[in-house]
């Protein structure tokens, strides 16, 4: 699993592809994606879930939005859940086998065969704010 281009400072409202490619996985394996705050390894998500075990996913940094409503903080200032600017955040893929049945027709929950993580990214500021990264 990799960021084409793996950046150093992704930009809110900006777009980045993440492309996956999972060998020997069952077919009917498929994949999630999450991104995890690194300072506080908290994952937030899943971004999306049930895709193929390989291909690719354009995922639309969000933009920072404020909370007015009260919410526990993190060391960074954010509310623990949120994503928040001048944070670093890395992207999480998951394999999971699909649910099972057992011998008395009960779903199983989905097992994780496997997981890949990228490297750290800063969240700068909004594409086309005044200050933003190009």
């Amino acid at each position: 699993m990799h960021l084409p281009e793996n950046p150093r400072e992704v930009a809110q409202g900006s777009t980045v592809k993440i492309v996956w490619l999972a060998t020997n996985a069952p077919d009917n394996a498929t994949i999630s994606i999450w991104a995890r705050k690194t300072v506080t390894n908290h994952l937030l998500g899943p971004m999306v879930s049930g895709l193929p075990h390989s291909g690719s996913f354009e995922w639309t940094i969000p933009p920072y939005q404020p909370s007015h409503a009260p919410c526990a903080r993190d060391v960074t200032g954010g509310c623990v859940g949120g994503m928040n600017p001048g944070t670093t955040y890395s992207i999480v893929v998951r394999l999971y086998a699909a649910p099972s049945k057992d011998s008395s027709s009960r779903f199983l929950p989905q097992r994780l065969l496997a997981s890949a993580e990228t490297a750290k990214f800063l969240m700068g500021p909004q594409s086309g704010a005044a200050g933003a990264h190009p």
